[in-house]
């Protein structure tokens, strides 16, 4: 697949999973308004990433990016519980798996490759990568779903598709296309959508 496509079914697929474990494990997305997100959310990606060039799916890498929607699903949706029912803490959700991923990783990268010439550029490249990047950002991610429901913390996480979108144009002068500036739109819509409808419903609920 190629990684247009595979961040097509990931942007889809993770939050749609998400939304399929909140409803059978947690319970905290089942109104409709997450259920109409998802759709919109749904065209504005399938918008932005037209066309889709289909022929070149395979059924391994539609099956690899399943097990990876599964995988966040759980991940996310086991961070909540814990963060909100004070389980656990978030440096705890974080530290661990950060440091068993990265003694993964170190051992199969020096199994597969030798060991590059440490620049004061690459050094400075790593310390941003890994504290700012990696740990600063992780650790606020973790700790948003302490207050955020899993769906929630899905949908707002494909503000990527439009910051990625927003960067290229500021540095790299990418022209978007129509069509991609209708993807955005839509991608924006749902989140403001799930984001403003409680309120809405409050003040609704108030006027009663």
């Amino acid at each position: 697949m190629t990684p247009t496509q595979t961040s097509l079914f990931l942007s889809i697929g993770n939050t749609s999973a998400v939304l399929l474990v909140d409803y059978v494990y947690a319970r905290e997305s089942r109104s409709r308004s997450s259920i109409y997100a998802l759709l919109v959310l749904s065209v504005g990606v399938l918008t932005y990433f037209y066309p889709w060039e289909l022929k070149q799916i395979s059924f391994i890498g539609i099956t690899l990016v399943l097990f990876s929607s599964i995988g966040y699903a759980l991940n996310l949706t086991i961070n909540r519980s814990l963060l909100r029912h004070k389980v656990t803490r978030t440096e705890d959700l974080i530290i661990f798996p950060m440091l068993i991923g990265a003694i993964g990783l170190l051992g199969v990268g020096l199994t597969m490759e030798e060991l590059p010439s440490l620049t004061p550029k690459l050094v400075l490249l790593i310390l941003w990568l890994g504290s700012v990047n990696g740990a600063l950002a992780f650790y606020l991610w973790t700790w948003t779903q302490r207050y955020l429901k899993a769906f929630e913390s899905s949908l707002l996480n494909n503000l990527m598709l439009i910051e990625i979108a927003l960067l290229d144009v500021l540095f790299l002068q990418r022209q978007l296309s129509l069509m991609q500036l209708i993807g955005i739109l839509f991608v924006a819509t749902s989140i403001a959508y799930v984001q403003i409808s409680p309120l809405l419903k409050k003040r609704r609920e108030s006027k009663l």
